[in-house]
């Protein structure tokens, strides 16, 4: 699929808004005009609709790499940088360009796909079933999982702040469970 034909992506009903969608919507109230990762499931129809919305969309091959270009965006605009990555390995490669981030003060927004969390913390042995909000939490300024839909605008203000106060620049990590779909 090519860039043109990404269909503009606003929902004609309430039924038709989702979670990518509203995710989509809060990058770009903050100011977010480009993206940096590498796809796969949950997050690749969103950044398919991201890119509908006007939101650049770089892909790489491996998470380091496209985190390295989020840093260095953060660095040179002084805006966070955002990184896309899918859960658990992608998440976990995407995490090392993201503490690097943090140790040289770089703006940055790591945002991931997740399992749900009811499995995770029941230790259930779900599919990518990291706990990748505990996983980040020693290597940020802030993490946050959103279980809702209704609280994903709350979590990329929350990210966006985080990124851009106090220290110089720091980094955040955001989980998304399944919550995109919904």
């Amino acid at each position: 699929m090519s860039i043109d034909s990404i269909p503009h992506t606003d929902p004609s009903t309430a039924n038709e808004v989702t979670g990518m969608w509203i995710l989509t919507q809060a990058l770009k109230r903050v100011g977010i005009d480009t993206m940096y990762g590498l796809v796969g499931i949950p997050v690749t129809e969103f950044a398919y609709i991201a890119q509908g919305e006007g939101i650049k969309f770089v892909g790489f091959r491996h998470e380091q790499q496209a985190g390295m270009a989020a840093a260095t965006h953060g660095f040179l605009t002084k805006t966070p940088g955002v990184l896309l990555t899918v859960s658990s390995l992608g998440f976990l490669n995407g995490l090392t360009a993201t503490a690097n981030a943090t140790v040289n003060c770089y703006p940055m927004i790591q945002i991931s796909g997740s399992s749900e969390r009811e499995p995770i913390d029941l230790m259930q042995g779900t599919y990518e079933g990291l706990d990748q909000l505990n996983i980040a939490k020693p290597l940020v300024k802030a993490a946050y999982r959103i279980n809702r839909p209704e609280d994903i605008m709350t979590g990329v203000v929350r990210a966006y702040r985080a990124a851009v106060s106090g220290r110089p620049a720091v980094s955040i990590s955001m989980s998304l469970p399944r919550v995109l779909a919904r």
